[in-house]
């Protein structure tokens, strides 16, 4: 049996060109083996500093078809882009694994994640990678490699290996300057009743409302969990503002996801002009969650004290509606196709809402 691998090409759906947001370029690799083989990687799709120079993968602008030209140099007086020019033996285990090869945000001492060169893609496009050979030119059976196995130079004999792509689409990302700011909205709290009765009577029910603060109509899509607590979250102003509850967003909800977990929720906002709004409503429960698996929203508080509501971060797509050329009028569908083009936007609102608890 001779060995073979399947790779995939992952990237991020963005990339920032100010690197406000780390962009990644990935290889997912399978091999089909009884055991590791060790791969020799200089030149080759897994050699991080040549692949894009050597054309073993492209980057093509989709509205012209022009290839995106990469730094010609191995080497570089750049401490960010310097690299050996010879690259170590890379082993593979028998079965899959993600490789983070290129990256806008390299860290420090990690020979496979090379410098991703921004400078070649302009702001606001599209892109795709394509794949175009492997360049891999020899491997040795085993997971410990000799000497002569780290040099191109010295051939190995081995059975042929064989190199697949899996047929999938290939990966396209967008490029923006940089990450977009919150939506100019405001969150605030209200409450059903002066205080929350720990023996839910009355019933204790925050409303949450957004406000536009731009004359510019807003379209917008904002994600949370079927059922969750509207992203509220209770803290201890005595014990320096901790989180005491609810419990996990993850856990509060009765949704039908897998494994019994709420799916996430994506709502369509529309807000038109200044001082629009919509609204969204919780009530704080005494009652265990999930069949009695997790404690009750209001578990850790204690009558006659003092707490706080505060928002979890909130995670978004939006733009202004003149800069899509849409309207109020647009059906949801295509305002959706528009918004899902964006990059998610996650920001923590300034809610602080005090409450006693009784």
């Amino acid at each position: 049996m001779q060995p073979q691998i399947d790779i995939e090409i992952l990237a991020s759906p963005f990339c920032f060109l100010d690197r406000a947001q780390e962009f990644n370029v990935r290889l997912k690799v399978e091999l089909h083996f009884r055991q590791p083989i060790t791969l020799i990687t200089t030149g080759s799709i897994f050699d991080p500093a040549a692949t894009f120079i050597q054309n073993r993968l492209e980057i093509i602008d989709i509205a012209t078809g022009e290839v995106v030209l990469f730094p010609t140099t191995r080497s570089s007086t750049s401490e960010e882009n310097a690299i050996p020019a010879e690259q170590p033996a890379l082993v593979l285990q028998p079965g899959s694994g993600i490789y983070d090869f290129w990256t806008t945000n390299p860290p420090s001492g990690r020979w496979r994640e090379y410098p991703f060169d921004t400078s070649g893609l302009a702001p606001n496009r599209q892109y795709t990678i394509i794949y175009r050979n492997n360049g891999i030119t020899s491997y040795i059976s085993g997971s410990e490699p000799t000497q002569s196995a780290t040099s191109s130079d010295e051939p190995l004999q081995a059975p042929p290996l064989t190199v697949n792509l899996l047929t999938r689409t290939a990966p396209i990302f967008s490029t923006r300057p940089t990450l977009p700011p919150p939506p100019p909205i405001t969150a605030s709290l209200t409450a059903s009743t002066p205080f929350c009765a720990l023996s839910g009577t009355p019933p204790f029910t925050i409303c949450l409302e957004w406000t536009s603060h731009s004359d510019r109509a807003i379209h917008a899509i904002q994600t949370r969990v079927i059922g969750h607590n509207i992203g509220l979250e209770i803290r201890d102003p005595a014990r320096k503002g901790r989180r005491i509850g609810p419990p996990s967003d993850r856990l509060c909800g009765d949704g039908d996801g897998e494994d019994g977990l709420p799916d996430d929720e994506e709502r369509l906002v529309r807000l038109e002009k200044r001082g629009d709004c919509f609204r969204a409503e919780y009530t704080l429960g005494v009652e265990r969650k999930r069949r009695g698996l997790v404690n009750a929203d209001l578990w850790n508080l204690a009558g006659g004290k003092g707490y706080a509501l505060t928002l979890r971060k909130e995670k978004w797509r939006w733009v202004y509606a003149d800069e899509v050329g849409v309207g109020d009028g647009a059906e949801d569908g295509v305002l959706r196709g528009l918004l899902e083009r964006e990059p998610w936007v996650e920001w923590k609102p300034q809610v602080w809402f005090e409450f006693r608890a009784e």
